[in-house]
């Protein structure tokens, strides 16, 4: 082991943390420019959204950007913010499992937790005007005249996605979902049928134990919230391949080249009807399940409901 290696090992967890909040690393591909300026303007100037937008980023899989990160964040400002409407990112912490990350720690501080979910995302966290929610596994960053909306009380729930989450609101709000690079396996929203159905869901997602955690604000303000996350055996039998190619087929999606990516916009509302009426014919992420009256007739309840959003 060398002296660096040591010297890293040694330092606390928390100033680790507290580094990895402060740094935002630009994750550099060599080579040609895959997606030009007048591209991206293109891009972003013949799509309409009208609406708050969760996004979700990969530059790793877009490639090369000309002018960097910030031309993207210049795009989304000028279409979604200067409309009026919100921004909204994964801010999670971790990388690996959720089980693993909540059981080594007591604390979720969101004015230093880390965000492994992009440079982007990272960048957006920086801005004075931008909130984050208090899920420690599953935060969200918003910016935008509804941010406080729909980050307030995502911790009030014992699991991620429920009714408090910004997922949620999301989907009464009408909003639309981005993946900006990023795949379609990567789709959180996927989550939300899941807590929905909760116990009547037909796999068991959640670890079975809550976990005490201690949660600290933005102002500095301590409070403790039990969750449960979801467990990391579960992951290894998702596959998502299915469910991506119906996603890309659904009515309102477009898909447009995007770099080595693609830039695929969806309606979040027709994303979770799509999984609703998927799982009622006994088709999960999971493989094929059977569907209990009970969970059929929550199914059919929220169809029904988000039918009415529309």
């Amino acid at each position: 082991m060398t002296i660096l290696k040591l010297i890293y090992y040694l330092i606390p967890p928390f100033v680790k943390n507290l580094v990895n909040r402060t740094k935002v690393k630009m994750p550099e591909k060599q080579g040609i420019v895959t997606l030009t300026k007048s591209e991206t303007e293109i891009i972003f100037s013949n799509v309409k959204f009208e609406s708050d937008v969760f996004v979700h980023t990969s530059l790793l899989d877009i490639g090369k950007v000309e002018g960097g990160y910030k031309v993207l964040v210049q795009h989304l400002n000028k279409c979604i913010l200067d409309n009026g409407f919100t921004l909204l990112f994964p801010a999670i912490p971790m990388k690996g499992s959720s089980e693993d990350y909540i059981k080594q720690i007591t604390t979720f501080d969101v004015r230093t937790a880390a965000i492994s979910t992009g440079v982007i995302n990272q960048y957006y966290s920086f801005l004075p005007n931008a909130d984050r929610s208090l899920s420690p596994t599953h935060s969200v960053i918003a910016i935008g005249p509804k941010s406080t909306y729909y980050t307030e009380g995502h911790h009030l729930s014992d699991t991620p996605f429920k009714e408090n989450s910004p997922y949620y609101k999301l989907l009464i709000n009408k909003g639309k979902v981005l993946m900006l690079g990023a795949k379609l396996k990567h789709l959180t929203l996927i989550h939300v049928v899941e807590d929905l159905l909760g116990d009547d869901y037909p796999v068991r997602i959640h670890t079975n134990r809550s976990f005490e955690i201690n949660i600290i604000n933005k102002d500095g303000d301590n409070f403790k919230s039990n969750f449960k996350t979801h467990s990391k055996y579960r992951g290894v039998f998702r596959d998502m391949t299915d469910v991506s190619n119906d996603l890309r087929n659904l009515h309102s999606t477009q898909i447009i080249p995007l770099g080595d990516g693609e830039f695929v916009l969806m309606d979040a509302i027709e994303i979770v009807l799509y999984l609703f009426e998927n799982l009622k014919s006994g088709n999960s992420p999971y493989g094929r399940r059977k569907i209990s009256k009970q969970a059929n007739e929550k199914i059919d309840y929220w169809i029904d409901f988000f039918k009415t959003l529309q």
